[in-house]
């Protein structure tokens, strides 16, 4: 005969109790005049223009250069670092960053040389501890030009209906309000859920706590391989500090979840596939795409829209709990600085316990 023991975790019977009255903080949606004009300039500097100097043929500094390399290592071709109508700013930093600030005081036409040394750890290895030889040839010399925030660059943009400049003023202040009402949203959950944690504390299984914890560095690790790196290759300690910086969110992360559920069954909240198909709808009509387009990709990423679901439901809870609270408005610019705050106060937390 043959008999053993088995440890398993099991999920913690979640009883929510205190889920009504509280006193929540969130941004007041506004939108100030300067923040439309910081826009209007963004959008002027991201539709700037190189334009040739007509007026002068020397280099100045903040000048653009179109300019071709030839480049030579250890008196040999090094082909990956010559070529024609490479573009360089002229500005502090060296040439294989884009900046050629040696360039100043010469003139367009003129041929100048420059070097420089690759660390010995350098991952190239053909280049790795040495020095690389440039002869660089002005070709032309072009300043950047932005264009000035009229009627002309609201026509320019290309938008729909967008024809004069006071039409792009109304459609940043539309933009810039829809976002603000997102994160007005976002900070209500964030509040929802922190003090749901702080009134109904509940035990959640360890495990279950570095399963997610190591879900969270997923994405992390993804974008390292699409760079070509091999995440396995990190030492040790990194991975530890990096799943040691994630469990917290990820222990927050499974007490809301569950607490979100809780509340839900309380209350006998549910999301109808109605409610669903409605909210399908919207992304389409946000995203300028048919449905069945915007439903097809969902099904790809979740076949039974189980994660849509859960996310819709745990909306309607915050919106459940935010109704039962008193809400109190505070400036944005207010709600910036104690974001802000709070998380200088977490930085320093997690360094003490690093530590």
């Amino acid at each position: 005969p043959f008999t053993y023991t088995a440890k398993v975790e099991v999920l913690p019977e979640v009883k929510v109790t205190d889920y009504r009255g509280f006193e929540l903080k969130a941004p007041a949606v506004e939108v100030a005049q300067e923040e439309i004009d910081a826009e209007l300039e963004r959008i002027a500097e991201g539709m700037a223009q190189l334009v040739p100097v007509e007026h002068r043929d020397v280099v100045e500094e903040g000048d653009y250069l179109v300019c071709d390399v030839r480049a030579t290592v250890d008196g040999a071709p090094f082909e990956p670092a010559s070529g024609e109508g490479y573009t360089f700013r002229v500005e502090e930093g060296d040439i294989t960053e884009g900046h050629v600030p040696e360039a100043v005081g010469k003139k367009k036409g003129e041929t100048f040389h420059l070097s420089v040394t690759r660390p010995a750890d350098h991952p190239n290895e053909e280049i790795a501890g040495k020095t690389i030889e440039f002869e660089v040839e002005i070709q032309e010399i072009k300043r950047r030009e932005v264009p000035a925030i009229d009627d002309e660059l609201a026509k320019d943009l290309g938008e729909e209906g967008i024809d004069s400049l006071l039409a792009l003023r109304g459609y940043i202040r539309e933009k810039l309000t829809e976002r603000r009402l997102e994160e007005r949203q976002a900070a209500l959950r964030h509040e929802v859920v922190t003090q749901l944690i702080e009134k109904n504390p509940i035990d959640v299984p360890p495990g279950m706590i570095e399963r997610t914890a190591r879900e969270m560095l997923r994405p992390f690790f993804e974008q390292l391989a699409s760079q070509g790196l091999d995440p396995s290759q990190l030492p040790r300690e990194t991975f530890e500090h990096l799943a040691l910086d994630s469990r917290p969110r990820a222990e927050r992360l499974i007490r809301g979840t569950l607490l979100l559920e809780a509340v839900a069954k309380a209350e006998g909240l549910e999301v109808t596939d109605e409610e669903v198909q409605a909210h399908i709808a919207t992304l389409a009509e946000r995203k300028g795409q048919p449905v069945e387009k915007v439903r097809a990709q969902l099904a790809r990423q979740d076949e039974d829209l189980k994660g849509l679901k859960r996310e819709l439901l745990e909306k309607k809870v915050v919106d459940f709990i935010v109704e039962a609270s008193t809400v109190r408005d505070e400036p944005w610019k207010d709600y910036q600085a104690r974001l802000e705050a709070e998380a200088k106060k977490e930085e320093e937390e997690e360094e003490a316990e690093d530590a």
